[in-house]
């Protein structure tokens, strides 16, 4: 720390006050009226000497690091619902992500689609981990059963002559 010039001269001419004032005021060869001229100079010393004295600077204050922000996660299934053996596609965002995973899928990509061919109706749950935490977003496809095929019998030779006549 370096002091500035116009500091060091007032500190010497204080200091110089200080000493003229406390010599002449023991020394007492001085009348009442100069002592107290003596002491109002050395209460200045002392004043200028205290402004002198630097003043410790405020404390800077430090911006809190940036808040990571939170993951965004969206999950879509189309169609919702089908019959069971047919196809649908999952399609998925992220953002502020760099962990991301499919429930029955795999890890996946922060964005992407891919072909499902469930046999039940299944909610589907994405999950994006990121810096500012975490996100969960689910989607859910309805598989309704084929009915049953059954087999209808040949009609016999008379019940199709009567289905003729008719």
């Amino acid at each position: 720390m370096s002091a500035r010039p116009r500091d060091i001269v007032a500190l010497l001419a204080a200091t110089a006050l200080l000493i003229l004032a406390f010599t002449s005021i023991f020394a007492g060869d001085m009348s009442k009226s100069s002592q107290h001229i003596v002491a109002l100079l050395a209460a200045i010393a002392v004043l200028t000497l205290a402004g002198c004295v630097r003043k410790p600077s405020a404390a800077k204050t430090v911006a809190p690091p940036p808040v990571a922000p939170r993951p965004a996660a969206l999950l879509a299934v189309n169609p919702v619902e089908i019959h069971q053996g047919q196809t649908a596609t999952l399609t998925w965002s992220t953002e502020n992500a760099n962990d991301v995973s499919l429930t029955a899928v795999r890890a996946v990509a922060t964005k992407g689609n891919t072909a499902i061919r469930p046999q039940a109706s299944t909610t589907y749950v994405l999950t994006a981990k990121g810096a500012g935490g975490s996100k969960e977003a689910s989607a859910r496809i309805t598989v309704t059963l084929l009915p049953p095929v059954t087999a209808k019998a040949t009609p016999t030779d008379e019940e199709a002559v009567d289905l003729w006549v008719l």
